[in-house]
C-alpha cells in the first residue's frame, strides 16, 4: 500500500511541476509599426495533462505466507508462490564494520528484493560493540527459479567478500 501511495504522490507532484513550467512558459514581443507606434502580443501554451497509474508489477494476488531463514540455511533451495515474503536474517558485526550485501541480484521478474534493515543486538547496560544482524526481505513476484548470493564484506573500500551466502528460489 506505501509503494502505491508513493507512486501517488510522484505522479501528482510531476504533473504539478509540468502545469507550472508550462504554464509559465508565455512569450512576449513589441514590434514596431511604421508610424512608430508599438503593439505587444502575447501566446501563452495551454497544455492538459493526464496521469495514469500503471503498478510496477503486475504479481498475481498474494497468497500472503512469510518465509523466514537465516544463517544455517546457505544453499538451499527455497520453495515460493507468489505474493510470499522472504526474510532472510544473517548475523553480522557491526561494531566491526562487517556487513551482508547483495552481490548477485536475484531475477526481478521472479523474487523483488524489498528492502534490507540493519538490527543492533540488544546489550546489558555498559557492554559496547557485539554483533547484530542485517535483515534482507524479498517478495515472490511470479512462477520461475532465482538465485540471490550476498557477501560479507570486511570494512575496508573495495574489500573482496569474507564469505558468501547462496540461495535459490523456487516460485510456483
Amino acid at each position: 500500500m506505501a509503494r502505491a501511495t508513493n507512486l501517488v504522490r510522484t505522479a501528482a507532484v510531476a504533473a504539478a511541476c509540468a502545469a507550472v513550467v508550462l504554464s509559465g512558459c508565455s512569450h512576449s514581443s513589441k514590434k514596431g509599426s511604421a508610424a512608430g507606434r508599438s503593439s505587444t502580443t502575447t501566446s501563452t501554451a495551454v497544455v492538459s495533462t493526464t496521469t495514469t497509474l500503471v503498478s510496477a508489477t503486475t504479481a498475481p494476488p498474494s497468497s500472503g505466507q512469510t518465509i523466514r531463514l537465516g544463517d544455517a540455511d546457505k544453499g538451499r533451495s527455497v520453495s515460493a508462490h507468489p505474493g510470499d515474503s522472504i526474510v532472510l536474517t544473517l548475523t553480522d558485526c557491526f561494531s566491526c564494520g562487517y556487513q551482508w550485501n547483495v552481490t548477485t541480484a536475484p531475477d526481478a521478474n521472479v523474487v523483488a528484493h524489498r528492502s534490507t534493515e540493519d538490527k543492533q543486538a540488544s546489550n546489558a547496560p555498559g557492554v559496547v560493540g557485539g554483533s547484530g544482524s542485517r535483515v534482507f526481505t524479498f517478495e515472490a513476484l511470479r512462477a520461475g527459479s532465482t538465485k540471490v548470493v550476498l557477501g560479507y564484506f570486511p570494512p575496508a573500500k573495495g574489500s573482496k567478500p569474507q564469505s558468501t551466502y547462496d540461495l535459490t528460489f523456487a516460485v510456483s
